[in-house]
């Protein structure tokens, strides 16, 4: 099964907290704070791979969540650190926030890593706030939470050559004959559903990588058949093979496409590149190969209108002399060698994918091509990612609640009070002073204040209930 895009959420490790302690030690009296800072959450990284060529492992496992950071303890021992996440992605992935509509990566060479959450930092333990005003801090800071989203993961395959063509022209077949791809072949439309990829070996001992993409019909690049999905698979390739089916789409089984029957496959090589256009201008300009194929069995005289229809169409040289009926060849040491020009067709060449004529030239011609395109990057424009790094949970809600007694009961509803609250010593002033502190740092107390809290009413944190009094409200 291939898989090309998918959805998945993830969560980096919450810091631990802050450890609230005090040196108890023998003959040492009155023995000062020595609570330890906890450890810092574990985060989240998406690592490119060579060992993936799908993303299908995340059709069965869409959830991922680091772990979180250790308690600090005694001593002032800091909490260990939450383990990071390091999921794995084939080479290619583009990586996006969904919700914030950005792209945030983009994973091209192996071992390549992208931090998409980072863990939250450990909290201070009472260590830290100790001061000349605070002899005896007995609270400590809880560790900040992790980062929660969603991420959505596409696949663009990294190929050299690209396979392009109406259905049934014969890709599947090109690619299975030229590599160790086992792509399927059959004789009928659409039997190539998913792209394939096959390694072809060159003499030197080097190799490149061949792409066949699902055929492409009219209105593909708006979204028409099968193609569309796939079409940026070609997007990251330097060449393009355009097979072209010589007998158009006349086999029996084609009245089944659209009742579609083009005599002259010449418009058939027309739609793809309008398709291309349409999708990509940029990848239109791609530099092209025409391949017309299943010539075994076409009768030669109209073989050569069909040539030079294709050369005076794409304005390009025949780069082999295969002929239909004899399969005789007329060699030429020069013509693959011929200089190219700013032509986005560099030659035709006539081929039998299933008996394997005119396929080595065309191999040879394919790398003769490779040596001089260049590498060139696809540029995927990456936004910034503050999300990857925000633990900011201080936003709060406030809510309005009338009791039975005339008074008013305000809730407040906010992650970083809810931290704060598992650790404060409800017995113990500096704790609950410490809370006060921050809650009003927030702008909690400025808010239920603009809503008109008054002295007697409830401040609800947590489900923690303290009653509201002047010097709350000063």
């Amino acid at each position: 099964m291939f898989i090309d895009k998918v959805k998945i959420k993830i969560a980096s490790g919450r810091g631990g907290h802050g450890a609230c302690s005090f040196r108890q030690e023998k003959f040492v009296a009155h023995g000062g704070p020595d609570g330890g800072d906890g450890g810092r959450g574990g985060s989240v990284w998406l690592e490119a791979s060579e060992d993936l060529s799908t993303l299908l492992d995340f059709k069965y496992k869409s959830e991922y969540r680091a772990d979180n950071g250790c308690r600090g303890s005694k001593k002032n021992q800091t909490g260990g650190k939450g383990e990071d996440l390091i999921i794995k992605v084939p080479p290619g992935t583009v990586v996006r926030d969904p919700n914030a509509q950005t792209t945030i990566g983009d994973l091209t060479q192996v071992g390549q890593k992208l931090l998409v959450a980072e863990g939250g930092r450990g909290g201070g333990g009472n260590t830290r706030f100790k001061s000349n005003k605070t002899k005896v801090p007995n609270f400590s800071e809880p560790g900040d939470s992790g980062v929660e989203r969603e991420l959505e993961l596409e696949l663009k395959m990294i190929a050299d050559v690209g396979i392009i063509g109406f259905p049934n022209a014969g890709k599947s077949t090109l690619i299975s004959k030229l590599s160790a791809s086992k792509a399927k072949v059959a004789d009928y439309a659409f039997t190539t559903i998913i792209p394939n990829l096959g390694v072809v070996r060159r003499e030197d001992g080097d190799s490149f990588v061949m792409a066949d993409i699902p055929g492409l019909i009219e209105g593909a690049s708006e979204g028409q058949g099968l193609g569309h999905e796939f079409l940026r698979h070609i997007e990251r390739t330097r060449l393009l093979v355009h097979m072209v089916d010589v007998w158009g789409l006349m086999a029996s089984n084609m009245d089944e496409y659209q009742h579609k029957n083009f005599e002259n496959p010449i418009h058939n090589f027309i739609q793809v590149n309008y398709e291309l256009f349409n999708y990509s201008p940029k990848l239109a300009k791609r530099k092209q190969i025409v391949v017309l194929n299943k010539v075994e069995g076409y009768p030669d005289d109209e073989l050569e209108k069909l040539v030079a229809e294709f050369k005076e169409h794409c304005g390009v040289i025949l780069r082999n002399g295969m002929t239909s009926g004899s399969h005789q060849k007329q060699e030429d040491p020069d013509v693959a060698n011929a200089p190219q020009d700013d032509n986005v067709f560099l030659g035709l060449f006539t081929v039998s994918a299933f008996t394997g004529d005119g396929l080595q030239e065309l191999k040879r011609y394919i790398e003769t091509q490779l040596d001089q395109i260049p590498h060139e990057e696809q540029e995927v424009i990456v936004d910034a990612d503050p999300i990857a790094t925000d633990h900011d949970d201080s936003n709060f809600r406030i809510v309005k609640q009338d009791q039975s007694d005339h008074s008013i009961k305000w809730l407040v509803h906010c992650g970083k009070l809810e931290r704060h609250m598992k650790l404060v010593n409800l017995k113990d002033a500096d704790s609950l002073y410490h809370l006060f502190r921050v809650t009003k740092g927030l702008g909690v107390i400025e808010a239920i204040k603009a809503k008109g809290a008054q002295e007697g009413d409830t401040l609800n944190i947590d489900g923690v209930d303290f009653e509201i009094n002047e010097a709350v409200l000063i």
